[in-house]
């Protein structure tokens, strides 16, 4: 997954335009939750409730 418009690397190595990703596991698979352009589920919180 890349939410981002472009790869653009520092001297070091690095994604300057990289953006996070962050996935949760709901109904036995993970899923994307965040960033909401790219999310297919909502967040659930507090993930035992």
């Amino acid at each position: 997954i890349m939410p981002w418009k472009r790869i653009k690397f520092t001297a070091e190595g690095q994604n300057y335009d990289a953006d996070p990703v962050l996935l949760q596991y709901l109904g036995g698979k993970f899923v994307t939750v965040f960033p909401e352009q790219a999310a297919i589920a909502e967040p659930k919180w507090p993930m035992n409730g």
